[in-house]
């Protein structure tokens, strides 16, 4: 067999130069991103600079944005009735969650193409239910809870269902439809 030739050394290395360290920019002065080649920043090290330096550059299309409904005309009175109902205290980090959670809920149905007065009708409804099912597991009703325990004493694999009978007539599905659409339609044949 033939031995292999062995790989040829590596050049020497240049020893770099001792860099001087450099300033960071002023708050006010050009961010990296903008250096171009003829700018003064151009040339400069930015590495030990933080990413946010600079002042912030505003999206220049704002077809995007969806404007902001005002947190005044959140229903506070349906927004505590889960808290009331289950006797949990509502402070002022619950009431900064509940604004978050409406202006998210709020945005979604904008995005999806609801009228701002539609948005806000579903926020304000939505929001609630879903703070009453998150705080079902933890702080449960009397009912709830007397559920819970006769569920204890059943067989394994029995629960207790809740039984729904929804009332669909064609006065009340016209009547949703109207709600969901804004257009009536007649559902009578």
């Amino acid at each position: 067999m033939k031995k292999k030739p062995p790989f040829p050394d590596a050049a020497p290395a240049k020893s770099p130069a001792p860099a001087t360290p450099q300033q960071a920019p002023p708050q006010a002065g050009p961010s990296p991103a903008a250096a171009g080649p003829g700018s003064d920043a151009a040339g400069r090290d930015f590495s030990q600079v933080p990413a946010q330096s600079g002042p912030l550059r505003q999206p220049a299309d704002d077809a995007f944005r969806l404007p902001a409904a005002p947190l005044s005309l959140i229903d506070w009175s349906a927004m505590r009735k889960p808290f009331l109902t289950r006797g949990v205290a509502l402070d002022t980090a619950g009431i900064g969650m509940i604004e978050t959670n409406w202006m998210f809920t709020y945005n979604q149905m904008a995005r999806l193409g609801f009228s701002p007065d539609r948005a806000i009708a579903i926020a304000n409804f939505g929001t609630p239910i879903a703070y009453d099912f998150s705080l079902q597991r933890d702080h449960p009703t009397v009912f709830e809870e007397s559920d819970r325990q006769l569920e204890k004493m059943m067989p394994a694999g029995k629960k207790i269902g809740t039984i729904t009978v929804p009332l669909i007539t064609p006065d009340t599905l016209g009547w949703v439809t109207e709600k969901v659409t804004g257009k009536k339609y007649d559902f009578r044949f």
